[in-house]
C-alpha cells in the first residue's frame, strides 16, 4: 500500500532534503489523517471527550499539510505524480486523499462545524468521482496493464475505502441536512453497494494472487489489514444508513439487505483479526523481519479503529447490544496501534537527523 514512490531517489544532484523528501511523497500518506481521524471518532462516541479533540486537532492539521505538500508535488513534479498513477503498485494510494477528507468531514459535523464538513464532503466526493474513473483505467491501459494483475495487492481496497466514505459521509449528511435526506441517501446507498461489489472482486483477486506465490515477508505485509478494514467502513456505512429515517424510500427498500449483509461483514472482519495477527507473528517471529518504522504499518492503525466505530454505529442501529463490547476493547487497542506506529516513526526521524560518525 504505502511503497516508496516509483522513480524516487534520495540525495539527487541538485535537490535539496526538504524537496527531495516533497518529491518522494506517497500518494498513500493521507491514511495518517484516515487513522487519527477515525480514532477521533471513536473516542467522541465512546470517550474521552479530550483525547477526542485532540486527535482532531492532530488530524485537522495533518490534512492541512499533507494537502499543500500534494498541491506542491503536483505542481513541481506533474511527472512523478503521473508516474505514480500509472504504477499499479501505488496508484491507489491516491484514494487516502478521498478517505482521509471524508473521515475529517465526519468528525467536523459531529463537532458542530457542519459548513467546514459540508465542502470536505464535497471536495472528497468529487476527487472520488475523477480517481474511481481515472485510477482504474491509467492502470489497465498503460503498457503495463498487463502485469497489472501480478500488482494487485491490499492496497486495491483503498478503492472501496474511499467509496464507502462517501457513503458514509453522505448518510451522516442526510441526518443533519433533512431538506436533502432523501437525495443523499439515495447517494449513500448506491455506494454502498458499489463498494460492497469492489469488496467482493477486489479481496477474490487478492486471495488468489496470495495462493499463487509461496508467501513472503514484503508480501505478508501490514496492507493486509485493509481487508478488515475495507469490510468495517463497509458495516460502518451500513450503520448509518440503517439510521436514516424508513420513511425514505430507498432506506425503506434495502434495509433489511443492509442489515443481514453488515452482520456477515462484521462477523467476517472479526474472524480476520486472528488471522492477521497470524499472519504479522509469522513475518516477525518465524522469518525475523525487523520491526522497524514502515509507511504501511498506518494500515493497521485505521482497520481498527475503523472496526470499533463500525462496531458501535452498527449495535446502536441494528440493536445488538454485545458488538458495543468489541468497540471498546478495539478503541484502545487502535490508540494503543497509534503510539506504536507514532514512536517508531519518531525513532526513524531521529536516527535518520544524527550526524554521521567522523572518520578516524
Amino acid at each position: 500500500m504505502l511503497t516508496p514512490a516509483p522513480g524516487s531517489t534520495s540525495g539527487a544532484p541538485g535537490v535539496s532534503a526538504p524537496s527531495g523528501a516533497l518529491r518522494r511523497l506517497h500518494p498513500g500518506s493521507f491514511a495518517a489523517v484516515m487513522a487519527t481521524g477515525i480514532l477521533s471518532i471513536d473516542t467522541h462516541l465512546l470517550g474521552p471527550a479530550w483525547l477526542s479533540r485532540a486527535l482532531l486537532a492532530v488530524a485537522a492539521t495533518s490534512f492541512g499539510a499533507l494537502l499543500v505538500a500534494t498541491t506542491a508535488r503536483v505542481a513541481c513534479w506533474p511527472a512523478t505524480v503521473l508516474g505514480d498513477l500509472r504504477d499499479p503498485t501505488s496508484a491507489f494510494g491516491f484514494f487516502t486523499l478521498v478517505a482521509g477528507t471524508n473521515v475529517l468531514a465526519v468528525r467536523l459535523l459531529e463537532a458542530g462545524h457542519p459548513r467546514s464538513a459540508l465542502a470536505l464532503a464535497a471536495f472528497g466526493g468529487a476527487v472520488w468521482l475523477v480517481l474511481t474513473y481515472a485510477i482504474p483505467l491509467t492502470v489497465l491501459l498503460t503498457p503495463r496493464a498487463a502485469t497489472a494483475a501480478r500488482h494487485v495487492d491490499a492496497g486495491w481496497l483503498l478503492w472501496v475505502v474511499a467509496t464507502q466514505s462517501v457513503a458514509v459521509v453522505g448518510a451522516t449528511l442526510a441526518v443533519a441536512e433533512p431538506s436533502a435526506g432523501g437525495v443523499l441517501a439515495d447517494v449513500a446507498v448506491s455506494l454502498w453497494g458499489i463498494g460492497l461489489a469492489l469488496y467482493l472482486l477486489v479481496t477474490g483477486v487478492i486471495v488468489l494472487g496470495l495462493l499463487r506465490a509461496p508467501p513472503t515477508p514484503s508480501s505478508i505485509s501490514p496492507s493486509l489489514w485493509i481487508t478488515m478494514g475495507a469490510g468495517a467502513i463497509s458495516v460502518l456505512a451500513g450503520g448509518r444508513i440503517l439510521e436514516l429515517s424508513s420513511d425514505i424510500p430507498v432506506v425503506r427498500t434495502t434495509a433489511s439487505l443492509i442489515d443481514g449483509l453488515c452482520f456477515v461483514l462484521w462477523a467476517v472482519g472479526t474472524w480476520l483479526i486472528p488471522f492477521l495477527l497470524g499472519l504479522g507473528l509469522w513475518r516477525h517471529a518465524i522469518t525475523r523481519w525487523p520491526i522497524d518504522y514502515e509507511a504501511s504499518l498506518w494500515s493497521i492503525v485505521f482497520p481498527i479503529g475503523m472496526y470499533a466505530a463500525s462496531s458501535d454505529t452498527y449495535a446502536k442501529a441494528a440493536g445488538i447490544a454485545f458488538l458495543r463490547r468489541f468497540s471498546v476493547v478495539s478503541l484502545w487497542c487502535g490508540v494503543a496501534a497509534l503510539v506504536v506506529v507514532s514512536g517508531l516513526g519518531l525513532r526513524r526521524w531521529v536516527l535518520r537527523r544524527r550526524p554521521a560518525p567522523a572518520p578516524r
